[in-house]
């Protein structure tokens, strides 16, 4: 990573219904505790990967899996672990 920063925004609910996300891409999250969520992602209706995002216990490290397949049929396998940045 190069230090940019990026930001993205979603709303949805943990109902396992699927929301859109990117341009034909939907996001069905569940949740599982209280600090844990998986995610199945669609694209044009076909899978295309899952993930989980986990929340640590003093909620300030939040690490999210991914593993997918992408529009040439790459897989992918991504960690992204976050600190809480103090404002």
């Amino acid at each position: 990573m190069d230090g940019t920063t990026a930001y993205r925004q979603m709303t949805h609910k943990y109902n396992g219904q699927g929301v859109g996300g990117d341009p034909g891409e939907t996001y069905a999250f569940e949740r599982v505790d209280a600090n844990t969520v998986t995610f199945k992602a669609k694209r044009a209706g076909a899978p295309m990967g899952e993930g989980m995002r986990t929340l640590s216990p003093d909620r300030k490290v939040l690490t999210v899996c991914f593993k997918y397949t992408d529009s040439n049929g790459v897989l992918h396998d991504n960690v992204g672990v976050y600190d809480k940045q103090e404002t």
